[in-house]
């Protein structure tokens, strides 16, 4: 477990953590080894911080399950507010925290795209953007 921070750098790591406000080395979100991975996985530094924001929501979402009635409310504003950065990143990487249905329509003629898009896309996840503002 390490957790590594320069202010200042020009460091990808140390971009990430900062854009991520990960820098508290006392309640690190992430440990080093971990923002290399989504590093490598992204290719780049919105890309990073937007898995990393995804990774968060997640660990987030999970947490409403266990824990008691008020602090629920909390995880799921904490997921709210995750999702959020993640989809702003996602959009400054230049691609959708979604799949889209376009992609999947370039895709094949022979797939009914309708049929495709029930496969992926679960609507309790809805992907509007007019609601969260």
């Amino acid at each position: 477990m390490s957790f590594t921070y320069t202010a200042g750098s020009i460091a990808d790591r140390d971009r990430v953590r900062l854009y991520l406000g990960d820098t508290d080395a006392l309640a690190p979100l992430f440990q080093d080894a971990e923002h290399d991975d989504f590093l490598a996985s992204e290719g780049s530094v919105n890309g990073a911080v937007a898995l990393a924001c995804e990774t968060m929501a997640n660990i987030s979402a999970r947490k409403v399950d266990v824990v008691a009635d008020g602090s629920a409310f909390r995880a799921s504003q904490q997921h709210a507010h995750w999702m959020k950065q993640a989809r702003k990143w996602r959009a400054r990487a230049g691609g959708t925290v979604m799949v889209m249905p376009t992609r999947v329509d370039g895709f094949s003629d022979d797939i009914d795209s309708d049929e495709t898009n029930q496969v992926r896309f679960d609507p309790s996840h809805g992907h509007s953007n007019h609601h969260h503002h």
